[in-house]
Formats: C-alpha cells, structure tokens, sequence
C-alpha cells in the first residue's frame, strides 16, 4: 500500500532509525484500511521545569472521508510511539467496522438478524 508518510521532528530529533520504527508501526493500522491517503507523525521533547523531559509522539491520519488525530505524552519516546500506534489500530479497526455496519456488510447488522431468524 502507499501513501505519504511525514516525519517531523524539532531540533534534529528525527534519525534513520526512529523513521524505520515508525514504518514498522504503521504497518499494522495500514493494513486493516486500504483507504490510507496521508499520514504524518511529529515528535517533540517537551521540558517542564528543569529536571522533567518528557517525549511526545503525535499521529494524524487521513483516510478517505475522515482524519483520526491521536497524541501521547511519556518519559520515552518509543513508548509514546507505541502507545500512539496501539490506539491508532484499535480507531482503524472500530471506524472500519462502523463503516461496514452503515453498508450492511456486517453480521451484526439488525437486517442480516432479521433475515437470520425468519
């Protein structure tokens, strides 16, 4: 699948390794959804008073009809990212099953019940 994938970082954060993670990750939501247009991921280092640093890691998708934007703050930030990534598949997976249930694709759909039982 392709899309367009940017990686923004402040004060030279992004390297090689971390944007192959985070190709690595995508990898999971990308494939519950073939409508995957654009996805951009920042990374910032965030210092709250002089001994607190804290690693933020924020994802926005756009998907064919609708944009999914998810943010996590944490002490490292390859948690953050993976935080990001686990949220960003369970949205995936619950806006593909809402989007089935509208089209009546879906067993769980109240007329497939009725035709089920009768």
């Amino acid at each position: 699948m392709k899309f367009n994938l940017t990686i923004q970082g402040k004060s030279g954060l992004v390297t090689q390794p971390l944007r192959d993670y985070v190709a690595d990750k995508l990898s999971g939501p990308a494939r519950h959804f073939d409508q995957l247009i654009s996805v951009a991921v920042s990374v910032k280092v965030e210092k709250r008073g002089s001994k607190v640093r804290r690693q933020r890691a924020s994802v926005k998708i756009h998907y064919k009809g609708r944009d999914i934007f998810i943010e996590e703050t944490r002490s490292d930030l390859y948690q953050a990212i993976n935080y990001v990534m686990e949220r960003l598949d369970r949205l995936v997976v619950a806006y593909k099953t809402q989007v089935q249930d509208h089209r009546g694709q879906s067993p769980f759909c109240p007329k497939r019940q009725y035709q089920a039982a009768a």
